[in-house]
């Protein structure tokens, strides 16, 4: 099976890489990817010049300024990082952060007499408490700051649009 192919198919031969115990490597190559030195280089012929009629014609106003569609900016499209999970109950965003926490407590504790087999004591439930806090608080800690930042970005999209109204009258 491993037999070399006697179909005149062509056969490449890869130069040798060494490793030293350093991590680094040398490559070595074989007597058919080596450079000769009879090879002479590349010969690149300068293109012609363009003639003139067909360069582009001097940038200029083709219409009155007073005669030029507004330029719209598009609105910003605000990305969700948590899209992938906002279905679940505790990602409704009219909720607050103590809502959001009570979902995720309450599941927590309905599930923790079938996994532990017996009822949460003290402890238990400072654990669970700490565990849902961080889990929940850096999700919407992020998004807050999305939230502020698409709320700066529209506002100097605004600022942009107002003064390019202005320079325009």
């Amino acid at each position: 099976m491993n037999e070399p192919n006697e179909s005149g198919a062509p056969i490449y031969v890869f130069p040798e890489i060494h490793f030293t115990p350093d991590g680094q490597h040398v490559v070595e190559p074989s007597e058919e990817t080596a450079p000769t030195a009879a090879a002479p280089p590349a010969q690149v012929t300068p293109l012609e010049p363009l003639p003139e009629e067909s360069l582009p014609a001097e940038p200029g106003p083709s219409r009155p300024a007073a005669e030029e569609p507004p330029i719209e900016e598009p609105p910003i499209e605000r990305h969700d990082p948590f899209a992938y999970m906002r279905n679940a109950p505790w990602m409704d965003r009219r909720l607050g952060p103590s809502g959001r926490a009570a979902f995720l407590l309450r599941r927590d504790l309905k599930a923790f007499p079938v996994i532990e087999g017996r009822d949460p004591n003290h402890a238990d439930l400072d654990a669970i408490v700490q565990r849902t806090v961080d889990y929940i608080v850096p999700i919407i800690k992020r998004e807050q700051l999305t939230d502020y930042a698409y709320d700066v970005l529209e506002g100097k999209r605004q600022a942009r649009i107002a003064e390019k109204a202005d320079t325009r009258q």
